[in-house]
């Protein structure tokens, strides 16, 4: 009876990961229609950019049935930047949009409905609604991380750059403010001309980086 019991929750879980995996591949590919229309200005197609084949992507959409050896998967993040859970299933994409009434998700009930709608060859009445909801939600939102590696991969066709964690920036500021009155009346003055340089340095470079990654954005948002 235990056996019986662990192989339905088995099976039970990989059901749960096809649907994410249909769900998650068909976000993928009607982002990259909505990026760059069916194929970019250079011939290439949302099967050039996952490494796949026409055949192969349409049968993960229709059954969520595919398998990934280790090094597949291993390339498919080193290339997109995105989770190799996205890829298995064991993740979903998150898409929060604004309402009239503040922020939205598309919900589970929404996706379930949308796949029964695709098996059951019906009109996709669910599959508009969904799609007009993933044109609301935010491409930049670094928060939102998997969306957002997704849409930058699909502009850039580059990983988005790593984020710094909090730890690191706290650990640096922490350095920064230890340079108190007293540590500075210990210094050479060829010591604190040297520092002052440093400091110069690194701030005009946190000014470079704050106008760049304004325009940056202000790009993507077009």
């Amino acid at each position: 009876m235990a056996n019986e019991t662990v192989g339905a929750v088995s099976e039970l879980n990989e059901q749960k990961k096809q649907f994410n995996r249909r769900v998650n591949y068909f976000i993928m590919r009607y982002m990259w229609q909505v990026i760059h229309g069916r194929s970019r200005g250079d011939g290439d197609t949302i099967y050039n950019a996952f490494n796949t084949s026409r055949e192969r992507y349409t049968r993960i959409i229709n059954t969520g049935v595919v398998r990934y050896g280790r090094n597949e998967l291993a390339d498919l993040q080193q290339i997109t930047g995105l989770r190799k859970e996205i890829f298995t299933g064991e993740e979903r994409f998150i898409c929060p949009y604004k309402g009239e009434n503040g922020e939205v998700h598309i919900t589970e009930q929404d996706w379930k409905d949308w796949d029964k709608e695709r098996k059951e060859g019906q009109e996709k009445v669910v599959q508009k609604k969904i799609c007009e909801c993933l044109k609301k939600v935010s491409r930049t939102n670094i928060e939102n991380r998997e969306f957002y590696r997704l849409c930058f991969y699909l502009k850039n066709m580059e990983p988005a750059p790593s984020k710094t964690s909090p730890e690191t920036l706290r650990h640096i500021m922490t350095e920064i403010n230890q340079l108190s009155f007293s540590l500075l009346d210990g210094c050479q003055v060829g010591q604190l001309q040297k520092l002052q340089k440093l400091l110069k340095e690194k701030n005009a470079l946190i000014s470079s980086m704050i106008v760049y990654k304004n325009a940056r954005d202000k790009e993507r948002q077009k």
